[in-house]
């Protein structure tokens, strides 16, 4: 009679150290972020803009709202025209004239207020970079609108 040597007990010690070194691994994974060794990942926050150009004088951005709109503290809309010009806010005093290096304008944060930027004849063409960047209460900054207009 022939007698096969059967291996089964190296596979099964082979399984045993694998399963030891996981569960060791994801303990210590646990443990680092349990402690504070693993630094704090940021919320995400959701709030809703909208931009539109509805001549090549004038972009109009609208604030929509969303769920994090109550932590909310302002936000600042930064337009880069491609065409260059002078670019003021309407009916505002705040305006910036550097279209390579634009300053932030500050907006209202009440649900549905407009801003409009307007420039001189037709200093807005294709491709005008609009960025809306969200400051919350507990100092988070979030860009909350980028678009090509």
């Amino acid at each position: 009679m022939i007698r096969r040597k059967s291996e089964s007990a190296v596979s099964e010690t082979i399984s045993t150290v694998l399963a030891v070194a996981l569960t060791v691994i994801l303990a210590a994974l646990v443990a680092a972020y349990m402690f504070g060794m693993m630094p704090n990942i940021p919320v995400s926050r959701t709030l809703a803009y909208s931009a539109e150009q509805p001549d090549g004088n004038t972009i109009v951005i609208t604030y929509h709202g969303g769920p994090d709109a109550n932590s909310l503290s302002y936000a600042n809309v930064v337009v880069t025209p491609n065409g260059g010009g002078s670019i003021t806010q309407k009916n505002s005093t705040i305006s910036f004239v550097d279209p390579v290096n634009p300053t932030d304008i500050e907006i209202e944060r009440k649900i549905g207020s407009t801003m409009k930027i307007t420039t001189a004849s037709g200093g807005f063409v294709n491709k005008d970079h609009v960025v809306v960047i969200g400051h919350f209460e507990n100092g988070q900054e979030q860009v909350v609108l980028d678009m090509l207009i």
